[in-house]
């Protein structure tokens, strides 16, 4: 649960620091492949209402935090790569989730292809 609240708290900053530069302001790391930029994603995802994706993210977030406590409770050992994945998954639906309730929309930053540097 560390990990994650973690993972929230880097994605938070990250954002902090993004939205902050100029909306031109992009910068390409590993030959292209990633690109950090700043963009606005107002979509509701699935096509549904705000209400209803701050509804699903909630749900996501709680399911996920129930299932890692029961397999906590019945000492049930994930391998490290599956918590690490775990974690991951929990602190970016808490991100999502802070974005939404905070701004109203969510905030994008990482660009993940081999066009980027273009």
């Amino acid at each position: 649960m560390v990990v994650a609240l973690g993972v929230c708290v880097v994605d938070q900053a990250a954002k902090v620091v993004v939205s902050s530069q100029s909306a031109q302001h992009r910068v390409s790391l590993l030959g292209g492949w990633i690109r950090v930029s700043y963009l606005e994603n107002p979509e509701q995802g699935f096509g549904g209402s705000f209400s209803y994706l701050l509804l699903t993210t909630a749900v996501c977030v709680t399911l996920l935090v129930l299932l890692y406590d029961r397999l906590a409770k019945t000492k049930y050992r994930m391998s490290t790569v599956a918590e690490v994945g775990f974690a991951l998954m929990i602190g970016g639906y808490l991100g999502i989730l802070l974005d939404r309730v905070r701004l109203g929309f969510v905030v994008d930053f990482l660009e993940l292809h081999p066009k980027c540097s273009r």
